[in-house]
């Protein structure tokens, strides 16, 4: 069917003043074609109501969603290494401290961890919006979840770092080769990757959260919805992508972490993880505001520009 002239033959579509209606939000061109799941047959012998039963028609909200959730794949593909940084960091940087001077002393860095996810949390929103006001508050979250990737390298890059230094006192240490012998080294050298663990989960989940919820286009239960995936994507996949990833990566693991080199599996997350930046950088800057408003293709450009300046 040819692309409709009127937006009345779209179904149970809202004409609002000033806006022809033709192409349905989110306007990105590449997702333009679902609209057409939306138009009525009106040469056909089937009512709109059985059009709708029999699978032939969506609603324009149907559609709005669909092409809304298609929209953010992009987005939730560029936060699959974050989410194994920020699994593989809760796992294997405990398994570390097990294996440290005063381990039990861990829960304090764990604490350190959630407290630092909370304040970031808190905080980072107001103090965008202090240093800069004139920025809408869309692209403002967009440079909390680029600040939080960024800090994802950076706290992979510094548990390579702690890690190859443990591994050089353990190599030191002939007795470290066995499973139950503590390496003399404190605890506290855990503490800045713990400390950005809890910085880059403060700063891009609850970015992501606002990035896909606050809009006024989106009912509530598809704010849940979106809640959902986005715990999904960022728990869930990159749980299992950290299980995943130790089978490519076998000659690295041995049967205790003395043994292993898990100093080039954080070099590994560092590597995908300034890949992965790059495909956001993408995203946002080609495909999300893709044939958005000029004003928004504007504002996507200055985002990029202002985190530039100020890297």
């Amino acid at each position: 069917m040819e692309y409709p002239s009127s937006p009345a033959h779209f179904c149970c579509h809202k004409i609002n003043d000033g806006d022809d209606g033709l192409e349905l939000w989110p306007r990105a061109k590449l997702l333009r074609w679902l609209d057409k799941a939306a138009i009525i047959e009106f040469e056909s012998t089937l009512g709109q109501d059985e059009q709708e039963k029999a699978g032939r028609l969506c609603t324009v909200t149907e559609v709005q969603q669909t092409k809304y959730i298609l929209k953010m794949v992009p987005m939730w593909s560029s936060f699959l290494v974050f989410g194994l940084v920020l699994s593989a960091g809760n796992t294997f940087f405990v398994e570390q401290a097990d294996d440290l001077k005063s381990q039990d002393l861990l829960i304090y860095l764990v604490l350190l961890q959630s407290i630092t996810s909370e304040m970031v949390s808190t905080l980072s929103p107001c103090l965008l919006s202090k240093w800069f006001p004139h920025v809408t508050k869309l692209n403002r979250i967009m440079m909390r979840i680029f600040g939080g990737m960024l800090m994802s390298m950076l706290c992979s890059a510094v548990a390579c770092l702690v890690e190859g230094h443990r591994l050089d006192i353990a190599a030191n240490n002939r007795a470290s080769r066995h499973i139950y012998q503590i390496i003399p080294m404190s605890i506290w050298w855990l503490a800045p990757q713990f400390f950005l663990l809890g910085v880059m989960d403060g700063l891009a989940t609850d970015g992501l959260e606002d990035f896909t919820t606050d809009d006024d286009h989106l009912s509530e239960s598809m704010k849940k919805l979106l809640s959902a995936i986005n715990t999904f994507v960022v728990t869930g996949i990159g749980s299992a992508l950290n299980i995943l990833s130790v089978y490519p990566n076998t000659k690295l693991f041995r049967r205790i972490l003395n043994l292993s080199r898990l100093d080039l599996y954080f070099k590994y997350l560092t590597l995908y993880g300034t890949t992965l930046n790059c495909v956001y950088l993408l995203m946002i800057s080609i495909f999300i505001y893709k044939g958005s408003d000029a004003a928004q293709v504007n504002e996507a450009s200055m985002v990029i520009e202002v985190v530039t300046q100020h890297k």
